[in-house]
């Protein structure tokens, strides 16, 4: 995949799916004609919902990294149960939150997402060098 473009990677996927899915057409046929408004239907999905999905998807592995672009699947729960509970009145329970929490902390430390423990660590831009100089220096000299 190194040096793919994401457009090339999403034809590919679109194209294998589609070429899988083609010999399965003749053992299910259609039983009529599919409407227009089903046809544009279909083609919406298959455009947006899904080549769109895919490009984003190769996008941001190339340019945040698998990892990074994994937890973007994490929090595929919390979404479908926000727009659950908004959209069709689903109910929402302490349990719901808790599993929120979760799922959020589990994101945290994927992406490798850090609290400050002291005041003025956040910003520090000190390199892996800076550290250990300074470790030698807190270090008492004089151990017997």
């Amino acid at each position: 995949m190194k040096g793919a473009s994401p457009l090339a990677m999403t034809a590919c996927c679109q194209m294998g799916a589609s070429l899988f899915l083609l010999p399965l057409t003749a053992l299910f046929p259609a039983q009529h004609v599919p409407t227009l408004p089903v046809i544009i239907s279909v083609a919406c999905l298959a455009l947006v919902c899904t080549a769109l999905a895919y490009l984003l998807y190769f996008r941001l592995i190339e340019n945040i990294g698998p990892t990074n672009t994994l937890t973007v699947t994490f929090l595929v729960p919390i979404f479908s149960i926000l727009w659950g509970a908004l959209l069709l009145h689903e109910s929402v329970t302490l349990s719901t939150f808790i599993g929120f929490s979760i799922i959020l902390l589990g994101t945290f430390f994927v992406t490798g997402l850090r609290f400050p423990l002291k005041q003025g660590t956040a910003n520090d831009q000190s390199t892996p060098e800076d550290n250990a100089k300074r470790v030698q220096l807190e270090e008492p000299s004089n151990i017997k």
